[in-house]
């Protein structure tokens, strides 16, 4: 059986958030190139860096929040946000200050940033991965692109940026799919998984 990881609700939900730029476009993930035998480029550091430096180049209506349990390597020469690790209470804040989260992983055994995302009331851009498809829906309640596209990454922020409609509709629909996965639901649903295994041992004997 698969279970869903679900989101703690007691940390992630919407705050106050400043209604005009700059946008607070929040990035998740290590800051490390990993080890030869445990890589991590699958987490698409590296396309999204290059992103915001094309979103750069054509605009500074944003600032960027980086969320990362290593110390700064990959984004060591871009001006942002940097936080080791943060404590719940500060993710609760940063998450739910942030306007957009960006998403940038070539692949995903479930995704669970974008998710806690949704809940804290930011839009989506996620990589159009066979994790996201659980539960992302193209402009309903993410903007999806496809992996290792940097060009494409920034083409979703800026729209997202310059379109408050289209950012209010992500924002919401996202608040819709995140009620549906509440931590409580993630116990449910194992406590029934193991009492069907032990129902199931139990016909067998």
């Amino acid at each position: 059986a698969v279970l869903p990881v679900c989101i703690d609700h007691t940390i992630f939900y919407p705050l106050q958030r400043s209604p005009s730029p700059p946008y607070r476009i929040l990035v998740v993930g290590p800051d490390i190139e990993g080890t030869e035998l445990e890589p991590l480029h699958f987490k698409g550091m590296h396309d999204i860096k290059k992103a915001l430096g094309m979103l750069a180049a054509e605009s500074s209506r944003f600032t960027v929040v980086r969320i990362s349990n290593s110390e700064r390597s990959i984004f060591k020469d871009v001006a942002c946000e940097f936080y080791v690790a943060p404590s719940p209470e500060l993710k609760t804040f940063l998450y739910g200050t942030a306007h957009i989260l960006v998403y940038p992983s070539h692949y995903e055994s479930w995704g669970l940033p974008p998710l806690e995302a949704m809940a804290a009331g930011a839009a989506v851009v996620c990589t159009a991965t066979d994790a996201a498809s659980e539960y992302c829906r193209h402009e309903m309640n993410a903007l999806l692109v496809p992996p290792r596209t940097p060009s494409a990454l920034a083409d979703a922020l800026g729209r997202l940026m310059h379109d408050p409609a289209l950012l209010r509709t992500l924002v919401e629909g996202g608040h819709e799919t995140a009620r549906a996965y509440p931590k409580e639901r993630e116990w449910d649903d194992l406590e029934n998984m193991m009492y069907r295994f032990l129902s199931g041992v139990q016909g067998a004997e």
